[in-house]
């Protein structure tokens, strides 16, 4: 008798499922995952990184310090010495010797921190650029 007294609700519980089911399905809709696309591998930029990007607040602005460029001394005594520069296809290669360190450069190129600036054959000299000078040294004359 409990059974009979549920009997109604049952009834309505089943009828409405009925009739959800087929309108959901009746018209041929069908329930699926979205496709994925995948982008093929692109040369340079990313499409996923954002084109804007946030700004963020500065509380003060402030105008970058103007820094006083001091020219750096020129040095023309050095314990490097230009041993002899060769050209070869219009390019100076020197050989500069310190001690028992010598070296075969090419303007560019970094010995001991100081850079090959310019090697003049005309002149016999070679320019060494360093961080607080310059060396300019002078081949020897024999």
């Amino acid at each position: 008798m409990r059974f009979l007294k549920f009997f109604p609700l049952l009834i309505v519980l089943v009828i409405s499922l009925f009739f959800l089911h087929g309108k959901c399905f009746a018209e041929g809709e069908r329930f699926s995952l979205p496709e994925i696309f995948e982008y093929p591998p692109v040369k340079g930029r990313d499409p996923f990184y954002p084109l804007v990007r946030k700004e963020e607040k500065v509380s003060k602005v402030t105008e970058p310090k103007k820094v006083e460029k001091k020219p750096l001394p020129v040095v023309t005594h050095s314990e490097y010495k230009v041993v002899g520069i060769v050209w070869r296809e219009g390019e100076g290669i020197a050989l500069i010797k310190k001690g028992e360190k010598s070296w075969v450069v090419k303007e560019g190129m970094v010995i001991d921190g100081l850079k090959v600036a310019r090697i003049e054959g005309g002149r016999g000299e070679v320019i060494l650029i360093g961080k607080d000078r310059i060396i300019k040294l002078k081949m020897l004359e024999i």
